[in-house]
């Protein structure tokens, strides 16, 4: 087990209007768990807004939890653990050249020795299928793929235990996205890395991860074995996720004068205790886990 996240809570206070300092507290995300296996690829699948970027900015420590813990067990955080974005167009300094970017990480980890960087350099780029010409280009000389294998390849430069993607393939065209899954399985078989995979594509999520976790509005409704999950759901959103007719669904918000499940507007089986309690998630068979008051 690489990391393990306890009861995580994430919480922002917000205005109420521009002339009002009343705030408001959002739970972005709460008592979230889950463990990252060596070799495996976690897919965390939710709508926009279920908290799946808050969660990865928590895993890379670019935000701190109001609740419960995340427990690295290696050591060397900064090296071990690295972040793919979403958008490789930002992500990349358009001033840099792309061998500036790619020794970048041997800087600041004090790795580069000076003599043998650029044969690292070159293996590196044979890892994503770039050609080594690229270190002198900009990356506005590149197609979004190609930008995205450059990130890519930046974020294993280090040697890394852990990547967590933050829907990295979600700007790219269909055919380009088909080559980044396979190459994020290439490196994982090659260099022996694990995945926080985050996206709302359920076909990508089904492509690539091992397990899963799935959100609405921040809250955990169902975990486990990919095969399990996807083969036998038993939240009612995850039923309603996973039949692709998922339609307008009505959103809680900050004012909401309940505390419960926070799909209880949308489902057809609530009943007054899912108004009132959230549920606790419960253990249905090995490798499955589901919050849902109904199935107690």
């Amino acid at each position: 087990m690489l990391l393990r996240v306890e009861n995580l809570g994430k919480q922002y206070a917000i205005s109420k209007s521009f002339f009002s300092n009343k705030e408001t507290i959002v739970q972005a995300l709460d008592n979230i768990n889950f463990e990252l296996r060596e070799g495996t690829i976690l897919g965390v699948l939710g709508e926009t807004g279920s908290g799946k970027t808050t969660l990865a900015k928590l895993i890379v420590k670019l935000l701190e939890p109001n609740n419960g813990k995340i427990i690295y067990n290696f050591d060397n955080f900064p090296r071990n653990v690295q972040m793919v974005f979403q958008n490789p167009f930002s992500s990349l300094n358009p001033m840099m050249k792309i061998k500036d970017i790619l020794k970048e990480p041997f800087l600041i980890h004090h790795l580069d020795n000076g003599t043998d960087t650029d044969s690292k350099l070159r293996i590196l780029l044979e890892k994503v299928n770039l050609s080594y010409d690229c270190l002198k280009h900009h990356p506005d000389e590149f197609s979004g793929g190609q930008r995205q294998r450059i990130a890519i390849a930046r974020a294993i430069a280090i040697e890394p235990k852990v990547l967590v993607c933050d829907e990295p393939t979600a700007s790219l065209d269909l055919s380009v996205q088909a080559q980044i899954l396979n190459l994020f399985i290439k490196l994982k078989e090659e260099l022996g890395l694990s995945y926080i995979f985050i996206s709302h594509n359920i076909e990508v999520i089904s492509f690539i991860a091992d397990e899963v976790l799935i959100l609405y509005e921040g809250k955990p409704v169902e975990r486990g074995l990919k095969n399990k999950v996807f083969n036998n759901p038993l939240h009612p959103y995850t039923k309603i996720l996973l039949s692709s007719d998922i339609g307008e669904l009505q959103k809680t918000s900050a004012q909401d004068n309940y505390s419960g499940c926070k799909f209880y507007t949308n489902c057809k089986f609530s009943s007054d205790i899912c108004k009132q309690m959230t549920p606790e998630e419960i253990k249905t068979e090995e490798g499955h886990y589901v919050s849902c008051h109904i199935l107690k």
